[in-house]
Protein backbone atom coordinates (compact mmCIF):
# COMPACT_ATOMS: atom_id res chain seq x y z
CA UNK A 1 0.00 0.00 0.00
CA UNK A 2 1.12 3.74 -0.45
CA UNK A 3 2.25 5.72 2.06
CA UNK A 4 -0.87 8.18 2.05
CA UNK A 5 -3.46 8.39 5.15
CA UNK A 6 -5.38 5.39 4.37
CA UNK A 7 -6.02 2.03 6.69
CA UNK A 8 -7.10 -1.02 7.10
CA UNK A 9 -9.44 -2.68 9.73
CA UNK A 10 -9.52 -6.34 10.71
CA UNK A 11 -12.81 -6.31 8.24
CA UNK A 12 -10.63 -5.04 5.37
CA UNK A 13 -12.69 -2.26 5.31
CA UNK A 14 -10.14 0.69 3.98
CA UNK A 15 -11.14 4.24 4.83
CA UNK A 16 -9.72 7.40 3.80
CA UNK A 17 -9.21 10.38 6.41
CA UNK A 18 -11.54 13.47 5.89
CA UNK A 19 -10.29 16.76 5.31
CA UNK A 20 -11.57 18.15 8.71
CA UNK A 21 -10.22 14.82 10.72
CA UNK A 22 -6.98 15.69 8.91
CA UNK A 23 -6.31 18.95 9.70
CA UNK A 24 -7.47 18.22 13.61
CA UNK A 25 -4.93 15.79 13.61
CA UNK A 26 -2.29 18.31 12.70
CA UNK A 27 -3.39 19.99 15.53
CA UNK A 28 -3.12 17.33 17.71
CA UNK A 29 0.59 16.24 16.47
CA UNK A 30 1.77 19.92 17.17
CA UNK A 31 0.14 19.96 20.52
CA UNK A 32 2.07 17.03 21.28
CA UNK A 33 5.31 18.00 19.53
CA UNK A 34 5.42 21.05 21.81
CA UNK A 35 4.81 19.22 24.93
CA UNK A 36 8.21 17.33 24.06
CA UNK A 37 9.94 19.91 23.43
CA UNK A 38 8.71 22.10 26.49
CA UNK A 39 9.68 18.86 28.62
CA UNK A 40 13.43 18.27 27.39
CA UNK A 41 13.83 22.36 27.46
CA UNK A 42 12.62 21.96 31.04
CA UNK A 43 15.46 19.87 32.09
CA UNK A 44 18.30 21.57 29.85
CA UNK A 45 19.66 23.28 32.41
CA UNK A 46 19.87 21.03 35.42
CA UNK A 47 23.10 20.12 37.11
CA UNK A 48 25.80 17.96 35.28
CA UNK A 49 25.84 14.43 35.55
CA UNK A 50 28.77 12.07 36.10
CA UNK A 51 28.63 10.51 32.54
CA UNK A 52 28.34 13.68 31.07
CA UNK A 53 31.35 14.94 32.81
CA UNK A 54 32.98 12.10 32.41
CA UNK A 55 32.98 12.48 28.10
CA UNK A 56 33.52 15.86 28.20
CA UNK A 57 37.06 16.35 30.10
CA UNK A 58 38.47 12.85 28.64
CA UNK A 59 37.19 13.20 25.15
CA UNK A 60 35.40 16.16 24.07
CA UNK A 61 37.55 18.78 25.66
CA UNK A 62 40.76 16.93 23.82
CA UNK A 63 42.40 19.48 22.29
CA UNK A 64 42.52 19.00 18.31
CA UNK A 65 39.48 16.27 18.13
CA UNK A 66 42.10 13.94 19.88
CA UNK A 67 39.73 12.64 21.60
CA UNK A 68 37.93 10.62 18.56
CA UNK A 69 41.37 8.87 19.11
CA UNK A 70 40.86 7.47 22.08
CA UNK A 71 38.77 4.31 22.09
CA UNK A 72 40.18 2.91 25.23
CA UNK A 73 36.51 2.84 26.54
CA UNK A 74 33.25 2.22 24.47
CA UNK A 75 31.65 4.88 26.69
CA UNK A 76 33.29 7.01 24.38
CA UNK A 77 30.47 7.60 22.07
CA UNK A 78 32.58 8.62 18.90
CA UNK A 79 30.22 10.60 16.64
CA UNK A 80 28.57 12.20 19.51
CA UNK A 81 32.03 13.23 20.93
CA UNK A 82 32.28 14.84 17.19
CA UNK A 83 29.52 17.28 17.94
CA UNK A 84 29.89 17.49 21.85
CA UNK A 85 33.80 19.17 20.88
CA UNK A 86 31.81 21.35 18.01
CA UNK A 87 29.16 22.92 20.40
CA UNK A 88 32.29 23.43 22.81
CA UNK A 89 34.61 25.16 20.57
CA UNK A 90 31.84 27.51 19.34
CA UNK A 91 29.97 27.63 22.82
CA UNK A 92 31.79 26.93 25.87
CA UNK A 93 31.87 24.37 28.67
CA UNK A 94 28.34 25.28 30.50
CA UNK A 95 25.67 22.13 30.70
CA UNK A 96 23.75 23.21 27.71
CA UNK A 97 26.40 23.88 25.55
CA UNK A 98 27.79 20.59 25.82
CA UNK A 99 24.24 19.41 25.98
CA UNK A 100 22.98 20.82 22.29
CA UNK A 101 24.13 18.06 20.16
CA UNK A 102 22.16 15.76 22.46
CA UNK A 103 19.72 18.09 22.79
CA UNK A 104 19.20 19.05 18.85
CA UNK A 105 18.80 14.66 18.18
CA UNK A 106 16.45 14.81 21.25
CA UNK A 107 13.98 16.99 19.41
CA UNK A 108 14.63 15.75 16.08
CA UNK A 109 13.39 12.02 17.79
CA UNK A 110 10.11 13.96 18.13
CA UNK A 111 9.19 14.36 14.46
CA UNK A 112 11.47 11.33 13.27
CA UNK A 113 9.36 8.78 15.82
CA UNK A 114 6.05 10.23 13.94
CA UNK A 115 7.89 9.74 10.12
CA UNK A 116 9.43 6.31 10.86
CA UNK A 117 6.11 4.83 12.52
CA UNK A 118 3.78 6.27 9.72
CA UNK A 119 6.04 4.46 7.33
CA UNK A 120 5.81 1.30 9.00
CA UNK A 121 2.18 1.10 10.26
CA UNK A 122 0.01 4.06 9.59
CA UNK A 123 -0.59 7.70 10.71
CA UNK A 124 -3.15 6.51 13.38
CA UNK A 125 -0.39 4.32 15.14
CA UNK A 126 2.12 7.28 14.42
CA UNK A 127 0.11 9.53 16.55
CA UNK A 128 0.42 7.18 19.35
CA UNK A 129 3.90 6.13 19.07
CA UNK A 130 4.25 10.61 18.87
CA UNK A 131 2.33 10.65 22.16
CA UNK A 132 4.19 8.45 24.20
CA UNK A 133 7.86 9.37 23.01
CA UNK A 134 6.73 13.31 23.58
CA UNK A 135 6.27 12.46 27.51
CA UNK A 136 8.27 9.38 28.29
CA UNK A 137 10.53 10.16 31.29
CA UNK A 138 13.94 7.99 29.95
CA UNK A 139 14.11 9.87 26.44
CA UNK A 140 13.20 12.88 28.09
CA UNK A 141 16.31 12.24 30.10
CA UNK A 142 18.54 11.14 27.58
CA UNK A 143 17.32 14.00 25.09
CA UNK A 144 18.75 16.32 28.19
CA UNK A 145 21.88 14.29 28.59
CA UNK A 146 25.28 15.15 26.76
CA UNK A 147 25.87 11.52 25.82
CA UNK A 148 25.38 9.65 22.43
CA UNK A 149 21.65 7.86 23.31
CA UNK A 150 19.54 10.51 21.58
CA UNK A 151 21.27 10.99 18.75
CA UNK A 152 21.31 6.79 18.22
CA UNK A 153 17.85 6.81 18.43
CA UNK A 154 17.42 9.57 16.01
CA UNK A 155 19.63 7.22 13.59
CA UNK A 156 18.04 4.64 14.20
CA UNK A 157 14.59 5.90 13.24
CA UNK A 158 15.65 7.41 10.10
CA UNK A 159 17.31 4.49 9.03
CA UNK A 160 13.93 2.48 9.97
CA UNK A 161 12.14 4.76 7.68
CA UNK A 162 14.28 4.92 5.36
CA UNK A 163 14.01 0.73 5.14
CA UNK A 164 10.18 1.18 4.44
CA UNK A 165 11.18 2.47 1.13
CA UNK A 166 14.00 0.40 -0.23
CA UNK A 167 12.44 -2.97 -1.12
CA UNK A 168 10.98 -1.41 -4.33
CA UNK A 169 13.76 1.20 -5.10
CA UNK A 170 16.13 0.57 -7.57
CA UNK A 171 18.12 4.05 -7.00
CA UNK A 172 21.34 3.68 -5.88
CA UNK A 173 21.37 7.24 -3.34
CA UNK A 174 18.89 5.89 -0.72
CA UNK A 175 20.51 2.85 -0.58
CA UNK A 176 24.18 4.33 -0.02
CA UNK A 177 22.16 6.84 2.39
CA UNK A 178 20.70 3.54 4.10
CA UNK A 179 24.72 2.52 4.28
CA UNK A 180 26.10 5.66 5.62
CA UNK A 181 23.12 6.22 8.52
CA UNK A 182 23.86 2.52 9.74
CA UNK A 183 27.31 2.86 9.49
CA UNK A 184 27.40 6.40 11.61
CA UNK A 185 24.61 4.72 14.26
CA UNK A 186 27.05 1.80 14.92
CA UNK A 187 29.83 4.67 15.33
CA UNK A 188 28.15 6.30 18.08
CA UNK A 189 27.66 3.61 20.04
CA UNK A 190 28.19 -0.49 19.37
CA UNK A 191 25.15 -1.50 20.93
CA UNK A 192 23.59 -0.17 17.71
CA UNK A 193 24.54 -3.21 16.38
CA UNK A 194 21.23 -4.74 17.38
CA UNK A 195 18.84 -2.13 16.28
CA UNK A 196 20.65 -1.82 12.56
CA UNK A 197 20.63 -5.91 12.33
CA UNK A 198 17.40 -6.15 13.42
CA UNK A 199 16.27 -3.27 10.96
CA UNK A 200 18.30 -5.02 8.30
CA UNK A 201 16.75 -8.42 8.60
CA UNK A 202 13.56 -7.27 8.41
CA UNK A 203 14.52 -5.52 4.69
CA UNK A 204 16.01 -8.35 3.44
CA UNK A 205 12.68 -10.77 4.93
CA UNK A 206 10.59 -8.24 2.93
CA UNK A 207 12.59 -8.26 0.02
CA UNK A 208 12.35 -12.00 -0.21
CA UNK A 209 8.90 -12.57 0.70
CA UNK A 210 7.99 -9.87 -1.79
CA UNK A 211 6.82 -11.59 -5.16
CA UNK A 212 5.82 -8.33 -7.21
CA UNK A 213 9.18 -7.36 -8.90
CA UNK A 214 12.34 -9.96 -8.75
CA UNK A 215 13.85 -10.72 -6.00
CA UNK A 216 17.61 -11.58 -7.00
CA UNK A 217 18.59 -8.11 -8.07
CA UNK A 218 16.97 -6.49 -4.90
CA UNK A 219 18.88 -8.87 -2.58
CA UNK A 220 21.68 -8.50 -4.64
CA UNK A 221 21.35 -4.57 -3.82
CA UNK A 222 20.91 -5.26 -0.20
CA UNK A 223 23.84 -7.53 0.36
CA UNK A 224 26.12 -4.87 -1.22
CA UNK A 225 24.62 -1.88 0.68
CA UNK A 226 25.46 -4.32 4.13
CA UNK A 227 28.79 -5.06 2.90
CA UNK A 228 29.14 -0.78 2.17
CA UNK A 229 28.19 -0.20 6.11
CA UNK A 230 30.70 -2.23 7.08
CA UNK A 231 33.53 -0.74 4.95
CA UNK A 232 32.30 2.77 6.35
CA UNK A 233 31.85 1.59 9.39
CA UNK A 234 35.38 0.31 9.63
CA UNK A 235 36.81 3.52 7.92
CA UNK A 236 35.26 5.60 10.79
CA UNK A 237 36.69 3.18 13.52
CA UNK A 238 40.50 3.16 12.09
CA UNK A 239 42.03 6.35 13.56
CA UNK A 240 40.48 5.10 16.54
CA UNK A 241 41.35 1.28 16.88
CA UNK A 242 45.10 2.60 15.37
CA UNK A 243 45.87 4.89 17.93
CA UNK A 244 44.42 3.47 20.92
CA UNK A 245 46.66 0.86 22.83
CA UNK A 246 45.89 -2.75 22.16
CA UNK A 247 46.26 -3.58 25.74
CA UNK A 248 43.66 -0.71 26.75
CA UNK A 249 41.19 -1.28 24.29
CA UNK A 250 37.79 -3.08 24.66
CA UNK A 251 39.00 -5.29 21.59
CA UNK A 252 41.25 -6.54 23.96
CA UNK A 253 38.77 -8.40 25.37
CA UNK A 254 36.27 -11.26 24.32
CA UNK A 255 33.57 -9.56 22.04
CA UNK A 256 31.18 -7.43 24.06
CA UNK A 257 29.47 -4.26 23.99
CA UNK A 258 29.71 -2.18 27.03
CA UNK A 259 31.97 -2.68 29.94
CA UNK A 260 30.94 -3.66 33.40
CA UNK A 261 27.30 -4.99 31.68
CA UNK A 262 27.16 -7.89 33.09
CA UNK A 263 27.06 -7.05 37.14
CA UNK A 264 24.30 -4.72 37.11
CA UNK A 265 22.05 -6.24 39.69
CA UNK A 266 20.50 -8.62 37.37
CA UNK A 267 20.90 -11.89 38.35
CA UNK A 268 18.46 -13.60 35.66
CA UNK A 269 17.07 -12.63 32.06
CA UNK A 270 13.50 -12.38 33.81
CA UNK A 271 14.69 -9.76 36.33
CA UNK A 272 16.84 -7.72 33.59
CA UNK A 273 13.95 -7.62 30.88
CA UNK A 274 11.52 -6.64 34.77
CA UNK A 275 14.45 -3.75 35.34
CA UNK A 276 14.02 -2.74 31.59
CA UNK A 277 10.58 -2.84 31.38
CA UNK A 278 10.48 -0.79 34.88
CA UNK A 279 12.67 1.45 33.28
CA UNK A 280 10.87 2.47 29.98
CA UNK A 281 7.11 2.53 31.76
CA UNK A 282 8.28 5.00 35.23
CA UNK A 283 5.83 6.78 36.43
CA UNK A 284 2.70 4.99 34.78
CA UNK A 285 0.64 2.72 37.00
CA UNK A 286 0.67 -0.80 36.86
CA UNK A 287 -2.21 -1.54 35.31
CA UNK A 288 -0.96 1.23 32.94
CA UNK A 289 2.00 -0.40 32.22
CA UNK A 290 0.53 -3.62 31.48
CA UNK A 291 -1.84 -2.41 29.32
CA UNK A 292 1.09 -0.71 27.54
CA UNK A 293 3.13 -3.35 27.03
CA UNK A 294 -0.35 -5.59 25.79
CA UNK A 295 -0.91 -2.87 22.81
CA UNK A 296 2.66 -3.32 21.89
CA UNK A 297 2.88 -7.26 22.11
CA UNK A 298 -0.47 -7.20 19.94
CA UNK A 299 0.53 -4.60 17.67
CA UNK A 300 3.79 -6.69 17.34
CA UNK A 301 2.09 -9.99 16.47
CA UNK A 302 -0.40 -8.94 14.06
CA UNK A 303 0.12 -5.18 13.37
CA UNK A 304 1.53 -5.79 10.32
CA UNK A 305 -1.91 -6.17 8.98
CA UNK A 306 -1.97 -3.13 8.86
CA UNK A 307 0.08 -2.58 5.39
CA UNK A 308 0.98 -6.19 4.92
CA UNK A 309 4.56 -7.65 4.80
CA UNK A 310 6.88 -9.06 7.41
CA UNK A 311 5.97 -8.00 10.69
CA UNK A 312 9.07 -5.76 12.03
CA UNK A 313 8.66 -7.62 15.60
CA UNK A 314 10.06 -10.61 13.92
CA UNK A 315 13.40 -8.91 12.34
CA UNK A 316 13.75 -7.93 15.71
CA UNK A 317 13.13 -10.80 17.41
CA UNK A 318 15.49 -13.31 14.67
CA UNK A 319 18.15 -11.05 14.95
CA UNK A 320 18.01 -8.90 18.66
CA UNK A 321 17.26 -12.71 20.50
CA UNK A 322 19.73 -14.68 18.93
CA UNK A 323 22.86 -12.23 19.47
CA UNK A 324 21.42 -11.40 22.60
CA UNK A 325 21.97 -14.60 24.13
CA UNK A 326 24.81 -15.46 22.08
CA UNK A 327 26.46 -12.25 23.73
CA UNK A 328 25.96 -13.64 26.86
CA UNK A 329 26.37 -9.69 28.62
CA UNK A 330 23.53 -8.05 29.45
CA UNK A 331 24.69 -4.50 28.11
CA UNK A 332 23.21 -1.57 30.69
CA UNK A 333 19.70 -1.08 30.79
CA UNK A 334 19.95 2.61 28.86
CA UNK A 335 21.68 0.89 25.87
CA UNK A 336 18.22 0.05 24.62
CA UNK A 337 16.74 3.34 25.02
CA UNK A 338 16.86 3.90 20.95
CA UNK A 339 14.29 0.70 20.73
CA UNK A 340 12.12 2.89 22.93
CA UNK A 341 10.47 4.54 19.81
CA UNK A 342 10.19 1.48 18.30
CA UNK A 343 8.26 -0.11 20.82
CA UNK A 344 6.04 3.15 21.08
CA UNK A 345 5.33 2.41 17.28
CA UNK A 346 4.12 -1.18 18.41
CA UNK A 347 2.09 0.04 20.67
CA UNK A 348 0.39 2.77 18.45
CA UNK A 349 -0.20 -0.42 15.90
CA UNK A 350 -2.24 -2.28 18.29
CA UNK A 351 -3.94 0.30 19.45
CA UNK A 352 -5.09 1.20 15.94
CA UNK A 353 -6.06 -2.56 15.50
CA UNK A 354 -8.21 -2.60 18.51
CA UNK A 355 -9.93 1.25 18.03
CA UNK A 356 -10.79 0.02 14.56
CA UNK A 357 -12.48 -3.25 15.41
CA UNK A 358 -14.23 -1.39 18.83
CA UNK A 359 -15.03 1.30 15.41
CA UNK A 360 -17.40 -1.63 14.23
CA UNK A 361 -19.55 -1.24 16.84
CA UNK A 362 -22.70 1.07 15.90
CA UNK A 363 -22.55 2.35 19.33
CA UNK A 364 -18.83 2.90 19.72
CA UNK A 365 -17.09 6.94 19.57
CA UNK A 366 -15.46 8.06 16.78
CA UNK A 367 -12.01 9.75 17.80
CA UNK A 368 -10.94 7.64 20.25
CA UNK A 369 -6.82 8.77 19.50
CA UNK A 370 -7.68 12.23 20.56
CA UNK A 371 -8.66 11.26 24.37
CA UNK A 372 -5.52 9.61 24.07
CA UNK A 373 -3.49 12.18 23.75
CA UNK A 374 -5.48 14.46 25.96
CA UNK A 375 -4.02 11.63 28.29
CA UNK A 376 -0.28 11.90 27.22
CA UNK A 377 -0.93 15.49 27.05
CA UNK A 378 -2.06 15.18 30.90
CA UNK A 379 0.83 12.69 32.23
CA UNK A 380 3.57 15.24 30.52
CA UNK A 381 2.31 17.70 32.74
CA UNK A 382 1.79 15.77 35.81
CA UNK A 383 5.78 14.31 34.44
CA UNK A 384 6.68 17.85 34.92
CA UNK A 385 5.41 18.81 38.07
CA UNK A 386 6.34 15.49 40.31
CA UNK A 387 9.60 15.93 38.04
CA UNK A 388 9.82 12.06 37.20
CA UNK A 389 12.70 12.32 35.25
CA UNK A 390 14.97 13.31 37.92
CA UNK A 391 14.07 9.71 39.49
CA UNK A 392 15.75 8.24 36.89
CA UNK A 393 19.69 7.82 37.43
CA UNK A 394 20.64 6.02 34.60
CA UNK A 395 22.99 8.93 33.56
CA UNK A 396 25.36 9.22 36.83
CA UNK A 397 22.48 11.94 38.84
CA UNK A 398 24.44 13.75 41.86
CA UNK A 399 22.71 15.83 43.29
CA UNK A 400 24.57 18.64 45.92
CA UNK A 401 28.14 19.17 43.44
CA UNK A 402 27.34 22.62 43.01
CA UNK A 403 26.61 24.11 46.18
CA UNK A 404 29.07 22.08 47.77
CA UNK A 405 31.37 23.75 45.28
CA UNK A 406 30.05 27.26 45.67
CA UNK A 407 31.49 26.39 49.51
CA UNK A 408 34.77 24.79 48.83
CA UNK A 409 35.14 28.37 46.10
CA UNK A 410 35.08 30.74 49.53
CA UNK A 411 36.90 27.94 52.13
CA UNK A 412 39.41 26.20 50.10
CA UNK A 413 42.81 27.40 50.36
CA UNK A 414 46.15 26.48 47.92
CA UNK A 415 47.27 24.14 50.81
CA UNK A 416 43.81 22.50 51.15
CA UNK A 417 42.50 19.60 49.11
CA UNK A 418 39.81 17.73 48.61
CA UNK A 419 39.16 13.94 48.04
CA UNK A 420 35.92 12.30 46.87
CA UNK A 421 35.02 8.74 45.82
CA UNK A 422 33.83 7.90 42.59
CA UNK A 423 32.57 11.06 41.69
CA UNK A 424 35.82 13.19 40.70
CA UNK A 425 34.54 14.54 37.37
CA UNK A 426 31.60 16.01 38.40
CA UNK A 427 34.20 18.33 41.05
CA UNK A 428 36.89 18.22 38.37
CA UNK A 429 34.03 20.01 35.73
CA UNK A 430 33.02 22.43 38.23
CA UNK A 431 36.59 23.21 39.46
CA UNK A 432 37.24 23.93 35.32
CA UNK A 433 33.99 26.16 35.00
CA UNK A 434 34.85 28.21 37.71
CA UNK A 435 38.44 28.59 37.04
CA UNK A 436 39.64 27.13 40.11
CA UNK A 437 42.82 25.18 40.86
CA UNK A 438 42.21 21.64 40.01
CA UNK A 439 45.74 20.67 41.97
CA UNK A 440 43.30 20.98 45.28
CA UNK A 441 42.00 17.36 43.65
CA UNK A 442 44.96 15.54 43.88
CA UNK A 443 46.49 13.66 46.81
CA UNK A 444 49.17 15.34 48.58
CA UNK A 445 50.61 13.45 51.79
CA UNK A 446 52.07 17.14 53.22
CA UNK A 447 48.33 18.48 53.06
CA UNK A 448 47.60 20.58 55.99
CA UNK A 449 44.11 20.50 56.02
CA UNK A 450 41.93 18.13 53.71
CA UNK A 451 37.78 18.69 53.20
CA UNK A 452 36.11 15.06 52.47
CA UNK A 453 33.20 14.42 50.13
CA UNK A 454 30.91 11.39 49.23
CA UNK A 455 27.76 10.10 48.62
CA UNK A 456 25.23 9.80 51.78
CA UNK A 457 24.13 6.00 52.70
CA UNK A 458 27.91 5.01 50.07
CA UNK A 459 27.91 1.07 50.45
CA UNK A 460 32.38 1.64 50.11
CA UNK A 461 31.13 3.11 53.81
CA UNK A 462 31.82 -0.47 55.36
CA UNK A 463 34.38 -1.46 52.90
CA UNK A 464 36.85 1.91 54.70
CA UNK A 465 35.86 1.16 58.02
CA UNK A 466 36.70 -2.67 57.66
CA UNK A 467 39.99 -1.92 56.49
CA UNK A 468 41.20 0.76 58.64
CA UNK A 469 42.41 0.75 61.82
CA UNK A 470 39.75 3.20 64.20
CA UNK A 471 40.79 5.10 66.66
CA UNK A 472 38.09 7.29 69.16
CA UNK A 473 38.25 10.25 67.35
CA UNK A 474 37.82 8.50 63.41
CA UNK A 475 34.78 8.71 61.64
CA UNK A 476 35.62 5.57 60.34
CA UNK A 477 33.03 6.53 57.01
CA UNK A 478 35.31 9.33 56.02
CA UNK A 479 38.27 7.57 56.92
CA UNK A 480 39.38 5.90 54.06
CA UNK A 481 39.63 9.10 51.98
CA UNK A 482 42.73 10.11 53.90
CA UNK A 483 44.67 6.90 53.47
CA UNK A 484 46.40 8.92 49.72
CA UNK A 485 47.38 11.85 52.25
CA UNK A 486 49.07 9.39 54.96
CA UNK A 487 46.21 7.28 56.92
CA UNK A 488 43.92 8.93 59.48
CA UNK A 489 46.11 8.52 62.31
CA UNK A 490 47.88 11.70 61.00
CA UNK A 491 44.74 13.73 61.30
CA UNK A 492 42.70 15.03 63.80
CA UNK A 493 38.53 14.48 64.43
CA UNK A 494 37.02 14.13 61.17
CA UNK A 495 34.29 16.92 61.49
CA UNK A 496 31.23 16.93 59.48
CA UNK A 497 30.73 20.33 57.44
CA UNK A 498 27.34 19.54 55.84
CA UNK A 499 25.01 17.63 54.02
CA UNK A 500 23.35 18.96 50.55
CA UNK A 501 21.55 16.60 48.18
CA UNK A 502 23.10 13.06 48.28
CA UNK A 503 26.58 14.33 49.49
CA UNK A 504 28.36 14.63 52.84
CA UNK A 505 30.87 17.04 53.24
CA UNK A 506 33.42 16.86 56.40
CA UNK A 507 37.02 18.66 57.05
CA UNK A 508 40.16 17.16 58.46
CA UNK A 509 42.93 18.98 60.06
CA UNK A 510 46.35 17.80 59.71
CA UNK A 511 47.82 16.56 63.89
CA UNK A 512 51.51 18.73 64.52
CA UNK A 513 54.16 16.87 64.88
CA UNK A 514 54.89 16.47 68.56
Amino acid sequence: MSGQDSSKSFLGVRKRLRPEDEQVGRGWILALVALGVALRARYLAQPMRLDEATSYLFYAAVDGFRGLLDYSSVNNHLFHTFWMRVSFLCFGNSPIALRLPAFLAGLLVLPATYVAVRSVFNRRAAIIALGLVAVSPPLVVFSTAARGYSLLTLLFLALLALATRLPKCSNALPWLGYAVLGAFAGYTLPVAVYGVGAVGLWLGLQIWFDGETRRAPRLWRWTLTGATMLVLLGVLYLPAVWETPFEKSPWNLAVRLDEGASGRGASSLGLYLQELAAKWHVGLPTWVAVMVGGLALFGALVGHRIRGGVPIGLGVLLWVGPLFLRHGVMVPLRSWIYFLPLYAGLCGAGFHLVVKRLESLPSWPRGTERWFVVVCLAFGGWTAHRDLVLEIREAGRIRGVAEVTDYLERELQPEDRLAVTRFKALFLYEFERRSLAKDSLRADPAASRVFLCRQKNSKRRSEFADKLDRGPKVDPSFAGLLKPFGGHQKFSEILRVFEVGDLELAMAERLSPP
